[in-house]
């Protein structure tokens, strides 16, 4: 058995010569004076020898370990010299495949897949931000905990809106890696909730039919930049995208037949698009091009002619007008109809907001409770939105959505997201106040004191239309009445009768 004394007191002779330990490790030293650590050791039938490095930077100590280390593997049917050989491929492999790397890499598919270039430039800005971090750490390597280092830094600036981008981005490229097998899961994904919640900041929308008019009306005053006035014009005409409107040059508009085509790279979809043009936007369009009918772009700049508007002049122009600040839809109001589409058409664009809506701020209570409000309003008995008949969405998502997106979404990812969404909406409904509400709602007495709204919802004209309608289901068919009312029953008790 070798000791350090007798390793450190070993003289290079004029042939290599060994010192033996135990359990087939010795000591090779050769006529120059290196010592190198071998193990002799039998696999599958034959004779091979292990190199293990070389003294002193491997101890005696940290031979023997992984000598013990290599006769583990040999007794688990593992050949040590190959097991060897794959780390040190793993180790240059991830070398290789930097955070850096590996982002540039995905950046480059996404503008081969034709995501904007202004998205692009967006993407880059952030992933700069993370590049100092973490950029030159191997991808497989990466813990939450650095990739938490790379928000928290964008978080205490206060930009938490940036934040949450950034964590999205991050999910995005550590995803890319998986599927490029160059790291095993999304470490980015455990980190939703772990960032501050940004304020929400809500865009201008006008919500009430009869305010569009003053609107419409306040577009064709005097306006300094009459381009843009003309832009406003003509934008709730065409409804384009601000970006698609901004972009538009005069070779896309054909007035022999009346149509202005948009090329797919011009489109956030991805997809060509033509928008018929009416006798009013043509007269417009005449009168834009005497003003900008000599270059490329239809809506120019005021002080560069020769490049196009910036995308900040029209919403300039809107709080010109006065209409920077106005009424919003909520986020409750706003989803809790997609929640319902979702439940009763089961179409994958439903499901892909729903899918979104997960992504983000999740079904809060808020949100769940304008859910009720839009389920007792529907058409149809809430038990059948409630418990849902699941659909066949093979056909129509090859045939209605598939290629929509920028980033391609499974079909599995949009099933999954059914399945997730009819559980969560059963659970939700099945706690003591929503069901309370439910049944007394459908009993035709509502007890709104159940969900504590801040408005009364008893007044909205669907509400009311349904109440009559239950009311007239009761007295004409009471027993269809009944039926209805025990199967939304069904549904609240659940199939372990938890009510």
């Amino acid at each position: 058995m070798l000791t350090h004394i007798k390793i450190t007191s070993a003289k290079p002779s004029e042939k290599l010569y060994k010192l033996h330990d135990t359990l087939g490790l010795y000591l090779a030293v050769k006529p120059n004076g290196s010592k190198l650590w071998r193990m002799n050791y039998r696999f599958l039938g034959k004779q091979k020898t292990l190199h293990l490095g070389k003294w002193p930077a491997v101890g005696l100590a940290a031979a023997r370990a992984k000598r013990d280390e290599a006769r583990e593997q040999i007794a688990a049917g593992m050949d040590p010299a190959i097991e060897k050989k794959r780390a040190r491929i793993a180790a240059r492999h991830a070398a290789a495949t930097t955070f850096e790397l590996v982002a540039k890499e995905w950046l480059v598919k996404c503008e081969r897949d034709g995501l904007a270039p202004v998205t692009i430039d967006k993407i880059r800005w952030l992933l700069d931000k993370a590049y100092p971090v973490i950029g030159d750490l191997p991808i497989a390597q990466i813990t939450p905990h650095e990739a938490l280092t790379v928000l928290r830094k964008i978080e205490a600036t206060g930009a938490y809106e940036s934040a949450r981008r950034m964590r999205s981005v991050l999910s995005r490229v550590f995803r890319y890696g998986v599927a490029t097998v160059r790291c095993e899961k999304d470490v980015a994904a455990d980190l939703r909730g772990a960032i501050a919640t940004p304020k929400p900041r809500h865009f201008a929308a006008i919500t009430k039919p009869s305010e569009v008019g003053a609107l419409l009306r306040a577009i064709d005053g005097p306006d300094r930049l009459p381009v843009r006035r003309m832009a406003m014009r003509l934008s709730p005409h065409v409804l384009l995208r601000p970006g698609e409107l901004r972009q538009a040059l005069w070779c896309d508009i054909d007035l022999d037949d009346r149509v202005w085509s948009i090329p797919a790279e011009r489109m956030k979809m991805r997809r060509p698009h033509r928008v018929p043009l009416s006798r009013q936007v043509i007269s417009m369009l005449e009168e834009l091009h005497a003003l900008t009918g000599h270059w490329p772009h239809m809506f120019t700049c005021s002080i560069r002619p020769r490049n196009m508007m910036s995308e900040n002049v029209v919403n300039q122009g809107l709080r010109r007008l006065g209409y920077a600040e106005m009424q919003v839809v909520a986020l409750p109001d706003l989803y809790a109809g997609k929640i319902a589409a979702a439940l009763d058409r089961q179409h994958p664009r439903d499901l892909f907001d729903i899918l979104y809506l997960y992504e983000n701020e999740g079904i809060t209570d808020d949100l769940f409770k304008a859910f009720l409000v839009y389920l007792v309003s529907h058409n149809r008995p809430a038990h059948e939105l409630l418990d849902p008949h699941l659909l066949d969405l093979e056909s129509i998502y090859f045939g209605e959505f598939s290629g929509m997106t920028v980033e391609p979404v499974p079909l599995a990812a949009l099933l999954d997201v059914r399945k997730r969404l009819v559980a969560d909406i059963q659970e939700r409904a099945r706690e003591g106040a929503p069901a309370a509400f439910l049944r007394s709602f459908f009993a035709g007495e509502p007890d709104w004191s159940q969900l504590g709204l801040p408005i009364d919802p008893s007044r909205l004209p669907a509400v009311q239309w349904k109440l009559q309608n239950l009311g007239r289901l009761r007295a004409e068919q009471g027993e269809k009445f009944e039926d209805q009312l025990a199967r939304l029953d069904e549904v609240l008790v659940g199939p372990e009768g938890e009510q």
